[in-house]
């Protein structure tokens, strides 16, 4: 077996090379090598100078995460690199790929940094809930600066190269070729010039000011809104230039430790491996290889339709944009450019980068074009005959073996599937609004789709960089399914007496995005009430308080933003959400008729509960029923499309941590005097509340 790590002394320059596939990830196994390295070379006589680099595609991707689960095996970090810095020869480390975390931190161990041109390197701990702690918070800002490192501890995206070299993190890039040989020339200019170790350690540190402490304080509140991590990774930069180096090191031990069992932290390191188990689908095996893809059609250039086509056009994958007529495909194609230059306003692309992305979209009216697909989405309003239609049409025009996919957010894709004569190559790629920005991608699958098509999907979502999760065919899916009984609540609560501010106030407090009545307003008002229309089967005809908060705004006019008065009001061109006097009047008379208006103030504390128990309850549901296959998936599906707080875990990590027994006495005392069935527990979050069990721990006994 190969050796993860290994030195050659070569002219008088140790070469240590680290060769742990696939990330080069920080393990003991690297911890414990580098260390009797290090110890041998500190006596060595023959190196002269240092060089560490790393096989494969990258430097160090950070620490091995999965030894935060438990006890963490000696030698820490933090002290291997005390004495790697210490070592008396000059020491150059070469990045290349990308270096994260404890990676950088390896580097800035070091005495010389050289990069190669594309290398990115970051400290993107912070989405993890977690502080660096390997010295990180104290080199860091002794090499570029407080101000800086700050910046990097709390953004959490890496830097390239060059960026790198201008920070002061970098000392050189290397035009190319052999990083390798290029570390290993430096070294021996090094030792040429007689220039010795650089020890970031011996470096000061100048103070940031209360001014602009308080500045990185309102960005974070911003960035990381509810999160503590930031004002711990504050406190440990400030011990940078309030400490001497050793008291700093000590500092930073104990805040990255503690740092390591705050909820937020557990909360955000589940989803970390959820999000990376989410593609892992039983029955899918290395045989069922993703069908290539090289050509997508998209019908409708819509909202929809259009954000798919930039997802796509984004990777280079061309396009075929189909609509019913010229000028619908002409608005469609100028909502596309005017997406497209904002990003050119705001630096994220140049006009060339439009251009290559508007070439790769051909705009038509005719389905013949779309023979040459491999991959054809529908994106057109719901309707379940046009669907049906649009899909027999697809059959007649497309080519065997291109996989026919669906936008659908709500309807029976069996049924869909069942206009054609190959239901096996019918799949739901069920984007979410804006489809060129969100992560969310749900993979439905019907009864026959063939496994070889949901690898595809899979390979897919990861192409356009989403986060695929596999759904089951079923009312609203996955996250639209949860989201009905949580938006219903809310309504509710309206009609009961509860202004909508303070209820959106109350989820948003909580950590959500937005408050639904908001989200409500921003998609329109009328999205919903027709997408009830569409799916009568769904409308309880026992509950005459059934979203009819919305349809009562509906009836009158008022579809939010685009109407400048929904549940709540505003501005020509603003999106401030204003009181609505006449909705709100109107909506108290409507609960009074229907006789649920209370007297007595509603707590935030029953908004929350109201809103997200019987979410989780859905969830629950989705779960016994098969819908979702872990309950990791449904947090994933949350987090990435439906702006959840990612430092509670999403609803179902969020209901273990609070206690199921607390979600089922939730909902038997907030049931009472309400609609029984829209608070009956289901079968499995009640034997798990009462056995005192938790969804994580019914998922490992099933395998998942």
């Amino acid at each position: 077996m190969t050796q993860p790590i290994s030195v050659a002394i070569e002219d008088g320059v140790a070469v240590i090379t680290i060769d742990s596939p696939p990330v080069n990830a920080i393990s003991a196994a690297i911890r414990s090598g580098l260390l009797s390295i290090t110890r041998m070379l500190a006596a060595s006589r023959d190196a002269r100078a240092v060089v560490l680099h790393c096989a494969g595609r990258t430097f160090m991707a950070g620490a091995d995460i999965s030894e935060f689960a438990g006890v963490m095996a000696p030698p820490e970090l933090r002290d291997v690199l005390t004495e790697f810095e210490s070592l008396p020869q000059p020491i150059v480390v070469a990045l290349h790929g990308t270096a994260l975390g404890g990676g950088v931190e390896v580097a800035l161990a070091g005495h010389y940094r050289i990069a190669d041109k594309a290398a990115r390197l970051g400290f993107p701990e912070i989405t993890l809930g977690i502080v660096p702690g390997a010295v990180g918070t104290q080199r860091l800002p002794r090499l570029v600066g407080a101000e800086k490192a700050l910046a990097m501890f709390l953004d959490g995206r890496p830097v390239g190269a060059e960026e790198a070299r201008q920070l002061g993190l970098v000392d050189e890039i290397a035009d190319g070729g052999d990083l390798r040989a290029a570390a290993v020339a430096y070294a021996k200019r090094l030792i040429a010039e007689g220039r010795g170790p650089r020890r970031v350690r011996d470096n000061s540190v100048a103070p940031l000011s209360d001014a602009q402490i308080a500045a990185f304080r309102a960005q974070a509140a911003k960035q990381h809104r509810g999160m503590i991590t930031p004002e711990l990774d504050i406190a440990a930069v400030r011990g940078s230039w309030e400490l001497p180096f050793e008291q700093g090191l000590a500092l930073e031990r104990a805040i990255s430790d503690g740092s390591l069992g705050t909820p937020e932290s557990k909360a955000m390191r589940h989803l970390f491996f959820a999000e990376r188990a989410v593609a892992d689908v039983p029955g899918i095996t290395p045989a069922d290889r993703p069908r290539e893809v090289k050509r997508c059609g998209i019908i409708g250039s819509g909202t929809m339709g259009g954000g798919i086509a930039m997802a796509f056009a984004n990777v280079d994958i061309a396009v075929v944009l189909l609509d019913v007529d010229q000028a619908a495909l002409e608005r469609g194609l100028a909502t596309i450019r005017r997406n497209y230059e904002v990003s050119v306003k705001r630096g994220r692309m140049t006009p060339a980068d439009v251009e290559k992305r508007m070439g790769l979209i051909t705009p038509s009216t005719k389905y013949a074009d779309l023979g040459d697909c491999e991959l054809v989405i529908e994106a057109v309003f719901e309707d379940m005959q046009l669907k049906r239609k649009i899909f027999a049409e697809l059959d007649r025009v497309m080519k065997p073996g291109a996989i026919l996919a669906t936008n659908t957010s709500t309807l029976d894709i069996d049924q869909i599937g069942a206009a054609t004569q190959r239901p096996q190559d019918v799949v739901g790629l069920h984007f979410f609004s804006p489809a060129n920005v969100t992560r969310l991608l749900e993979i439905v699958r019907t009864d026959a789709t063939s496994n070889e098509v949901l690898a595809t999907a899979f390979a897919i979502a990861k192409k356009v960089k989403k986060i695929g999760v596999l759904s089951r065919v079923a009312y609203g899916f996955i996250g639209n399914r949860m989201m009905d009984p949580y938006a219903r609540e809310a309504e509710r609560l309206v009609l009961e007496g509860a202004l909508p501010a303070d209820v959106d106030a109350a989820l948003e407090d909580f950590g959500m995005g937005m408050g639904i009545l908001a989200v409500f307003d921003m998609a329109g008002v009328d999205v919903g009430v027709k997408a009830r229309r569409a799916n009568p089967d769904q409308v309880p005809a026992d509950d005459p308080t059934f979203y009819r908060a919305s349809q009562v705004l509906f009836d009158h006019g008022w579809l939010g933003q685009k109407s400048g008065k929904g549940y709540y009001r505003y501005e020509a061109g603003s999106r401030e959400r204003l009181p609505h006097a006449e909705a709100l009047a109107l909506l108290a008379a409507e609960g009074r008729r229907l006789g649920v208006a209370r007297s007595e103030p509603i707590s935030r504390q029953e908004i929350i509960e109201r809103c997200l128990f019987t979410m989780i309850n859905e969830g629950a549901k989705v779960l016994e029923e098969g819908v979702a296959l872990r309950p990791g998936d449904i947090d994933v599906v949350y987090t990435s499309g439906y702006a959840f707080p990612r430092r509670h875990g999403g609803p179902m990590f969020y209901a273990d941590t609070i206690g199921l027994d607390v979600v089922l006495a939730g909902l038997a005392k907030y049931g009472k005097g309400r609609r029984a069935a829209d608070f009956e527990p289901s079968k499995l979050l009640r034997q798990l509340a009462e056995s005192g069990s938790t969804f994580a721990a019914w998922a490992k006994s099933r395998g998942l």
